[in-house]
């Protein structure tokens, strides 16, 4: 389909997670996937806005996250509502729903943490 190479990894603290999304996608210039839900559902992280720019130094912080959920506009009972299109969320916001993934979940040789489907530089 044209997009490139991706690659799963799990990051352990939450707070790595959105700038290791955030440096990717300024990287590659592509989205980011995020697991949600504890490993039972995907978003996509389109962008974001930050504090520094990942691309020039190598502290930032991530300030808004922003998401699509093919679930919209129907969301989970267990999880809540689904984010509109292109919704900017904050840090705090986007972790009442992008939770650890334990390893149980999903069968992976993953360790247990916040999941990514990161885009890779193109070889």
């Amino acid at each position: 389909m044209g997009m490139g190479p991706y690659a799963v990894v799990s990051i352990a603290n939450y707070e790595d997670a959105p700038q290791t999304a955030a440096r990717a996608i300024t990287e590659t210039g592509r989205p980011v996937g995020l697991v949600m839900w504890s490993g039972r559902h995907a978003w996509v992280m389109s962008g974001f806005e930050s504090l520094g720019d990942p691309g020039q130094f190598p502290e930032f912080s991530v300030t808004g996250v922003r998401v699509q959920d093919p679930l919209y506009p129907h969301g989970s009972g267990q999880w809540g509502p689904s984010p509109a299109p292109n919704s900017l969320l904050s840090p705090e916001q986007l972790a009442t729903q992008f939770v650890v993934r334990e390893p149980r979940r999903w069968s992976s040789d993953l360790p247990a943490g916040y999941l990514l489907v990161l885009p890779q530089a193109e070889a």
